[in-house]
């Protein structure tokens, strides 16, 4: 005979289900919530530096997300190479890969959602990663088919300010400041040249005369107060709005990127389509001069590195970054600086967003902060299942002992055991 379930037991049993489901669908929210949506990043390109591509992250994506990046170069149909990269939003393809020019080759990224504990600028380790999103492409780019492996043959190669060895596939080594021979005089014009690659450099004559017009070391004495230095190795010179002393010379040394990258790598992110980095000081006897008070407007010339953009923005990196508009203008890069100092160049086909450089540091509620909530919750919630199991099974033999009296009828729910006087 079939035995029946006492209403208490069964009530009971409906309540442990329910509870179990209930926290079952909790302690799954959080997986199903990083697994939710597709991220597809924005603009892949070449940043116009060596062999590196870039991209933004991808649209809609929160602040406190992170994310895992794969990108590919296809030429034609066949992938040449692949590389997978955490938070950063760029990564270099080998230089022994890329053989033919750059719009011959199809760039895609793709991204996926990752769960990051630890410093996302220091040592993390990836705790939960999300679904790989959709590929996005390069708009434009070429195809072709592949070829054996590229032997590089260097030539040389100059501008204004520096010499290289470049080779056809578009690597580059060797980069260096011109080293200039004395001023040679040919009428009304003087000359001096290179020492290394032949590269010639020519003034007006008037420079080295005694009409106080200018002097040797590029300084504009004349004009209402206005000051013009001229650094002659790099080209770069700098107007004032007062007046500076008598001798003063003006330094522009050109910065290796990756010096500046491993000296404030928090900056790697933030500056997207890097292109020069220019030491900037005033001197007078190899002392740098304090200038205070004074605009200054810097015009760096457009050699083949720089040119090709359709936007260019300075970013003064000393000390707290600031962002500068920049222009073309008259075959000079031109912008407005505050004074002296480290500026980097940064160039792209894209308008910069007010954003997009300078980034402050995190909120509350930003990547960190939503890393601590993601570990909190995958503590509590397993926990909270526990204490649930814990009451339901406290209440369940509860209810046995009082569906279930001991022999002899006694109750013992009931003060006097369940015996009853008449």
């Amino acid at each position: 005979m079939r035995r029946e379930k006492p209403p208490g037991r069964q009530k009971g049993a409906r309540l442990f289900s329910i509870l179990l489901a209930v926290c079952l669908m909790i302690a799954a929210l959080p997986l199903s919530v990083s697994a939710a949506g597709e991220y597809v990043p924005g603009n892949p390109r070449w940043s116009g530096y060596q062999n590196q591509v870039q991209w933004d992250r991808p649209a809609g994506a929160a602040s406190g997300d992170s994310f895992e990046y794969e990108a590919q170069l296809l030429l034609g149909d066949d992938v040449v190479e692949s590389k997978a990269v955490e938070i950063d939003t760029y990564l270099f393809f080998t230089n022994d890969v890329v053989t033919r020019p750059q719009e011959e080759y199809t760039i895609r990224v793709r991204a996926r959602w990752i769960m990051i504990v630890g410093d996302p600028d220091g040592q993390y380790m990836v705790a939960d990663v999300g679904e790989w999103g959709p590929w996005a492409t390069k708009a434009g780019s070429g195809g072709g088919e592949a070829e054996p492996p590229h032997e590089h043959s260097y030539t040389q190669k100059h501008d204004a300010a520096q010499h290289w060895q470049a080779c056809s596939c578009g690597d580059k080594k060797d980069a260096a400041d011109h080293s200039f021979g004395a001023w040679t005089a040919d009428g009304n014009t003087e000359s001096r040249t290179c020492t290394v690659c032949g590269y010639a450099e020519t003034r007006d004559a008037a420079q080295t005369s005694a009409t106080g017009e200018t002097t040797d070391n590029g300084q504009d004495s004349g004009g209402e107060g206005i000051a013009e230095l001229t650094d002659e190795n790099t080209g770069v010179s700098v107007s004032l709005s007062e007046a500076v002393p008598e001798g003063v010379e003006l330094y522009a040394g050109v910065m290796e990127a990756e010096s500046l990258l491993e000296e404030k790598p928090e900056l790697k992110e933030e500056l997207d389509g890097l292109l020069s980095v220019y030491e900037i000081s005033i001197r007078q006897n190899g002392e740098p001069v304090e200038i205070k008070d004074s605009a200054m407007t810097v015009r760096i010339p457009m050699n083949s590195h720089l040119e090709g953009y359709a936007h260019y923005q300075a970013v003064r990196v000393d000390g707290e970054p600031e962002r500068i508009e920049a222009k073309a203008e008259d075959g000079s890069l031109v912008f407005e600086a505050g004074g002296p100092g480290r500026y980097v160049v940064l160039g792209s086909d894209t308008p910069f967003s007010v954003s997009a450089i300078i980034q402050p540091d995190p909120l509350p509620g930003d990547e960190k902060d939503g890393n601590a909530v993601y570990i909190f919750l995958l503590a509590a919630i397993p926990a909270a299942v526990l204490l649930a199991l814990l009451l339901v099974f406290l209440y369940r033999k509860k209810r046995k002992a009082q569906d279930n009296p001991p022999a002899g009828g006694k109750d013992p729910s009931e003060p006097d055991g369940g015996n009853t006087k008449n």
